[in-house]
């Protein structure tokens, strides 16, 4: 494991990071990027329960090669993306889940059946 880990001291301090920003100054980000926000408090309720780095990925579909975003988007649009996807992901993990509990139950039938007690070893 040696190496994985970077410690702070190894960092280079000439290397400008981003500062953390406030809901309210991600909120003026995703503006200043061209969305409508016509709710900013139902926004930044969004922005905690979602995290900004992690739904600025379903930002990047509307990001034009010159690096700036269509104009006039509703943030609303790309939140309903965004809640569509997180349903559909659990959808599918729920239908995986049964297809391997089956799976799981068929081996252990067979296993059990044709080895005995401890035909899972």
């Amino acid at each position: 494991m040696a190496g994985i880990c970077t410690s702070i001291s190894n960092i280079d301090p000439n290397i400008q990071m981003k500062q953390p920003k406030t809901y309210d100054e991600q909120v003026s980000i995703l503006e200043m990027k061209g969305f409508i926000i016509e709710d900013r408090q139902e926004c930044i309720k969004f922005l905690r329960e979602a995290n900004y780095y992690r739904f600025s990925a379903y930002l990047l579909p509307y990001k034009l090669p010159d690096g700036t975003y269509k104009p006039n988007i509703p943030l609303k649009r790309i939140q309903n993306i965004y809640e569509f996807d997180g349903k559909l992901s659990n959808w599918i993990f729920h239908c995986i889940e049964k297809i391997e509990f089956y799976i799981r139950s068929q081996i252990a039938y067979y296993y059990g059946h044709k080895y005995g007690s401890l035909g899972y070893l």
